[in-house]
């Protein structure tokens, strides 16, 4: 259940940070930045999220350690089609990453791992 809207929630930030800021954006931002906005917003989102939602799926403490190792990593594939699409001559987003995805991710996992009971 928490990979299922930790993704929906990347997808709607995602969409939201293209909309808002592609007029704005420099292409020559660095990527240990932009890496570092991603983890900032996961852990934003996780703070929120665990306000809105403060149960935690996972009850076990096992199985939450699980959540917060392993979920990061298959969100971090999942997103990582953007450089399928950039042998295909488009332009990935940057959460299209493996990194920045998986940081995402992983901000959002970690705080709930501690915030949600």
């Amino acid at each position: 259940m928490e990979f299922i809207a930790e993704l929906v929630i990347q997808v709607v930030v995602e969409l939201l940070a293209r909309v808002s800021t592609a007029p704005f954006r420099p292409r020559t931002s660095p990527p240990i930045l932009i890496a570092l906005g991603y983890g900032f917003l996961g852990a934003l989102l996780g703070v929120i999220s665990s306000a809105i939602w403060p149960q935690s799926a996972a009850t076990p403490t096992g199985l939450r350690l699980t959540v917060v190792l392993v979920i990061p990593i298959i969100v971090g594939l999942a997103f990582a089609l953007g450089s399928w699409r950039q042998r295909r001559h488009h332009e990935p987003a940057q959460l299209e990453r493996f990194v920045n995805a998986w940081l995402f991710a992983f901000a959002l996992a970690l705080v709930r791992f501690f915030w949600a009971k």
